[in-house]
């Protein structure tokens, strides 16, 4: 039986798989306790955080800046919200002011070209959010990350 009649045949909420769907075409099991997750696939651990963020398109006719906030952190990507739609797959500079560590210091800059991954309108932030994957980092603003993200796991 093919899997749309497979489809067609099911209970609504039933669990096609359950019902003889084909093995190679059924999803592995998961361990005994395992919760699949959009973590698991995930390489460094994210963090909630409200920074300034700016990122540049790097386009053939035009350099354009885009002003954002920076939602979510990790070592690897952040997602920044924006007040334009922009395109995925597009190759960036991003540049993330980290907040004081104590009064009178002046903020750290972090500076990192990426590619945005995908972007996707958000009710929860009332704004367009782009997930940036971090590609190479300028200077040491990967330790300065580092060194941050590490405060904030505390």
């Amino acid at each position: 039986m093919s899997g749309a009649a497979l489809l067609k045949k099911a209970r609504p909420g039933a669990d096609v798989a359950a019902q003889e769907y084909p093995k190679a075409l059924a999803k592995p099991a998961l361990a005994a306790g395992a919760a699949e997750t959009r973590t698991e696939r995930r390489a460094d651990k994210r963090y909630p955080v409200s920074w300034r963020g700016v990122i540049r398109v790097q386009a053939k006719a035009t350099n354009v800046a885009y002003q954002g906030k920076i939602v979510d952190v990790s070592l690897s990507s952040c997602q920044l919200a924006l007040d334009n739609n922009i395109h995925a797959k597009q190759q960036v500079s991003i540049f993330l002011e980290l907040p004081r560590a104590h009064p009178g210091e002046a903020t750290s800059i972090i500076a990192a070209s990426g590619q945005i991954i995908r972007v996707s309108l958000s009710s929860k932030y009332g704004a367009f959010i782009a997930s940036i994957r971090f590609d190479d980092f300028k200077g040491d603003s990967r330790v300065a990350l580092l060194s941050h993200i590490e405060s904030l796991a505390m």
